[in-house]
């Protein structure tokens, strides 16, 4: 069973202030808007005054393979939600060193997303074979803002996985069914079709 996915990323306080790894950009606003700010439960990140391209990623001190990343539209004025990234590439880079440097390997590519709205996720899924160091938004427009690209967040996750496998042999519990009796093993159960169903809508059954 695949579920959902987990977050990577840790609830900064600076751009160094987790032992997984650290923030990083191609420019900040002010130290009110750092790198960080992208990766904490308040604030949000933004770009040097009349940069409007640039990247916003995180380092991990150990490769990790993600399928998917979120990104938030910030919660400031809703005037200014023509700051965030229109158009970007997510890249994975393995021989950074500190985000900027380094060759960096193109993994998904979005083009004319709009916000409309503060605090609202958009979330993409992918599909890469190989595990990465580190990962970058590198943007090169956002919703029209002439001075300045804002980040409200940025999340990037993997897989959860489970070792749990229900299998089923219809025509084998039919049998055991009819003569059906409290011994036997501890790992079957008898239910009801309804309860299949409810497993089923789980998606825990192979």
């Amino acid at each position: 069973m695949v579920r959902d996915g987990s977050a990577l990323m840790p609830t900064l306080t600076s751009n160094t202030s987790s032992p997984l790894g650290f923030a990083f950009a191609s420019s900040e606003y002010s130290a009110s808007y750092s790198p960080w700010k992208a990766f904490s439960d308040s604030g949000y990140y933004s770009s040097s005054t009349n940069i409007i391209s640039g990247f916003l990623g995180f380092y991990f001190k150990s490769e990790v393979r993600i399928t998917k990343y979120r990104l938030r539209s910030h919660s400031g004025s809703a005037t200014y939600l023509n700051s965030m990234p229109k158009n970007w590439v997510l890249q994975g880079s393995n021989d950074t060193t500190n985000g900027i440097n380094g060759t960096w390997i193109n993994l998904d590519t979005q083009a004319n997303q709009i916000w409309t709205t503060r605090d609202t996720d958009k979330i993409y899924s992918i599909q890469i074979k190989n595990k990465y160091n580190a990962y970058r938004i590198n943007w090169s427009a956002n919703n029209g803002n002439s001075s300045y690209t804002t980040f409200g967040e940025l999340d990037f996750y993997e897989d959860d996985t489970t070792l749990l496998s229900l299998k089923r042999d219809y025509q084998y519990d039919m049998t055991l069914d009819k003569i059906w009796s409290d011994t036997g093993s501890l790992h079957r159960q008898k239910i009801t079709r309804d309860d299949w169903v409810k497993i089923d809508e789980l998606n825990v059954v192979k």
